[in-house]
């Protein structure tokens, strides 16, 4: 099922991935970034492996040891459950 282009979040070159994965792939290095904890973020590269890194970009475990602060801080900011921008 075709779902169109992936939409991109302005000024990152990061992409939006689809509601189900609930991360967000680098425009640059397509590495698909994740929240997993109130303030980690796993980054996994196109070759499979991974890192943990903290809500600022700083990193915590794995074979990756760089990831975009702005794309870390973003994941992992406090959202407003109400929002009909978030929903």
């Amino acid at each position: 099922m075709e779902t169109g282009p992936t939409p991109r979040i302005r000024g990152t070159g990061a992409s939006v991935m689809g509601s189900n994965s609930g991360g967000i792939r680098h425009g640059f290095s397509n590495a698909l970034y994740e929240r997993v904890d109130e303030n980690q973020v796993k980054v996994t590269v196109e070759n499979g492996e991974t890192g943990i890194f903290d809500g600022e970009g700083r990193w915590i475990k794995g074979e990756v040891f760089e990831a975009d602060p702005e794309l870390c801080v973003w994941l992992t900011a406090k959202r407003i459950e109400s929002s009909h921008r978030l929903s």
